[in-house]
């Protein structure tokens, strides 16, 4: 009986926010999120580097004795970072309150994103510019935390592939061909900031 009950409080959540989403206030971060600017759709951005991170931390948990595993105090100025350098204004307390949102999302960071209605209409509407900066965010804050990235490229691969439609589709965009496609671009982000760090210049 609690689980029943627990589903349709969950559903009625679920309805209230579409309802909301859909309403006439809404049309302006919908506007947003379509052309890739204002604070709805750096809001997701925001969102999509953090889940990013929550589950790389979640799947490599600190052993302080063995001294391994992924230190969450880096989470959050990596994610400012990597938005200033991709998204040029990055308020902090928006990101604060977006590290927020993404941690209750635990434990399934990414397959909780996705039921996110800013995503889902970001699947459905955004155009393919704001849709590749979105997954730059997360290929970029991966770069800059993984010593390994490909081996954690697989829940980003499953989140691009609910952005672009199917899963061919967004390989195609994150490998592109010739070192042209995301995750080149990434990387060459990624040196830009390693570069403005170790010469003082970082935002």
């Amino acid at each position: 009986m609690t689980v029943w009950i627990a589903a349709g409080v969950g559903a009625l959540i679920i309805l209230v926010g579409l309802y909301v989403w859909s309403s006439k206030g809404a049309k302006g971060m919908q506007q947003e999120i379509v052309d890739g600017t204002g604070e709805a759709y750096l809001r997701l951005a925001a969102s999509i580097m953090f889940v990013t991170l929550l589950e790389h931390s979640r799947r490599n948990p600190v052993d302080y004795q063995a001294g391994t595993g992924f230190d969450t105090d880096r989470i959050y100025p990596s994610v400012l970072l990597v938005g200033r350098k991709i998204h040029g204004s990055f308020d902090p307390e928006m990101a604060r309150e977006e590290y927020t949102n993404a941690a209750k999302l635990r434990p399934d960071f990414i397959e909780g994103l996705k039921r996110n209605v800013m995503f889902q209409f970001a699947c459905q509407k955004a155009s393919a510019a704001a849709k590749n900066k979105l997954m730059l965010g997360g290929l970029t804050v991966i770069q800059a935390n993984v010593e390994e990235p490909a081996a954690e490229l697989l829940p980003l691969r499953g989140l691009a592939a609910e952005l672009y439609g199917d899963q061919v589709k967004a390989d195609r965009r994150l490998l592109g061909g010739a070192n042209d496609g995301l995750l080149a671009e990434s990387i060459a982000i990624h040196n830009e900031i390693s570069a403005s760090l170790n010469d003082g210049t970082a935002a």
